[in-house]
């Protein structure tokens, strides 16, 4: 049995999760339902999202596994990185990039210094944040959810200063 922990809204969970970013990487609907059956299987029962991850598709795919496991799982997801959509060319150099990366790991950091701000796009508005957590809760098909985080906040972004308010607002 995997360790356990309790999360600041008290609900127990595995202190292993799943990250589903790569999850819309299987081209079969059929395929990703099994690998996340066979995550819970295992005794996986956190799942991590969020709205960018399979080109904004994650998170509904993570629906039906909600629905066969209701209350026994618990759910991060994230905002502010960026928009999902169908893919641009500049995403599109970015896949070009990764797969350069991986033959020279490392020219990462300089990568990553470089080019960061050329294809990530930040909101971390008020307006944001509530609109992308209202979607994912649609998608998610949840009322709540267990960790709602900032999606890789940089030390340059600009995170307003009623941010908070509207998070603890979000939380009542």
């Amino acid at each position: 049995m995997l360790p356990a922990l309790i999360l600041p809204n008290g609900r127990i969970t595995t202190s292993l999760g799943f990250g589903c970013a790569s999850l819309l990487r299987l081209p079969d609907s059929f395929d990703r339902q099994r690998i996340l059956d066979c995550a819970i299987d295992n005794g996986i029962r956190h799942l991590d999202v969020a709205r960018l991850y399979g080109l904004g598709l994650a998170e509904a795919e993570l629906n039906p596994l909600l629905r066969r496991h209701p209350g026994a799982l618990t759910v991060a997801t994230k905002f502010g990185l960026g928009e999902a959509s169908v893919p641009t060319a500049k995403a599109q150099r970015q896949g070009s990039l990764r797969r350069l990366l991986r033959l020279f790991p490392s020219m990462r950091p300089l990568a990553r210094r470089f080019y960061r701000s050329r294809f990530i796009s930040h909101n971390f508005s008020s307006a944001h944040c509530c609109q992308s957590l209202h979607t994912s809760l649609g998608e998610l098909g949840l009322d709540t959810v267990d960790l709602f985080l900032l999606h890789e906040p940089s030390p340059t972004d600009v995170i307003p200063t009623d941010l908070e308010d509207t998070l603890q607002e979000l939380q009542r």
